[in-house]
This record gives structure tokens, sequence and C-alpha cells, in this order.
């Protein structure tokens, strides 16, 4: 299922899913995208189609600043954990930022990927810096 997310990843893409159904009840098809992706659509249940999302910055909605990761963590501490609003995107997209540098709610950000040899094949392949 995640299969065009973490492949789009990989090649500098950041890929969503939305729902074209134009009975569905909430979005009507006008397409808005979903981060995380989602099989089926949450409203009217119908499967979503993939789509690029074609300018993947944002603001900051919320973050926190990390100072000590648990096990297994592969990024270096400390650092910010930022949810991320992006115009076209109806939910909220939860990444790291690759600045340590103070930030406040409202930053314009920007999306960044890893590709090629630096590639992890996991969402740590996407982070954000402040734009």
């Amino acid at each position: 299922m995640l299969t065009p997310y973490f492949k789009g990843l990989t090649e500098g893409r950041l890929m969503a899913t939305r729902c074209e159904n134009t009975r569905c009840p909430i979005g009507r098809g006008r397409g808005e995208h979903w981060l995380p992706p989602r099989a089926d659509c949450p409203d009217c249940h119908r499967p979503m189609v993939w789509s690029p999302i074609e300018d993947p910055n944002g603001t900051i909605y919320t973050y926190t600043l990390v100072e000590r990761g648990g096990a297994g963590l592969e990024i270096e501490c400390p650092y910010y954990q930022i949810d991320v609003k992006m115009e076209g995107v109806c939910t909220i997209l939860k990444s790291y930022l690759a600045d340590r540098k103070p930030v406040t709610i409202g930053d314009k950000v920007r999306a960044r990927f890893r590709t090629g040899q630096e590639a992890t094949h996991t969402c740590l392949d996407l982070y954000f810096e402040l734009a």
C-alpha cells in the first residue's frame, strides 16, 4: 500500500492520496490530499488515488524539542519534531526539522529528501528545513 509513498521519497517527490468520489459526504471529490496516505477515504470508504504534492512546502503548525530520543532513533538529538500544514493537504504531517535553530509556530518550511545512497527507505527520508 505505501510503496508509492516511499518510492516517491527516494526520488525526491512527496506522494499523497486523495478521494475523487464526487458523492463523498465530506470531500465531495475536491481532491484534497491526505498525508500520511490512506488506502480508503475515511469519509466514504472508497479507494483513494495517488497524486504528487507539487509544492511540498508549508508552515509549522506545532513543534516539540526532542532532547533525548527513544531506542533506535537515527536522528541526532536535540532536534525539532514538527507538525506541518501544507496547502491542499487536509491533514497535518508529522516530520522533523533539520535545522537546530529556534522555531516558532507559523514558520515557513520546505521539504527535503534523502535520495540515492543517502536514502534509508523509511519515513526519515522526508525532513524539513526553514524556508
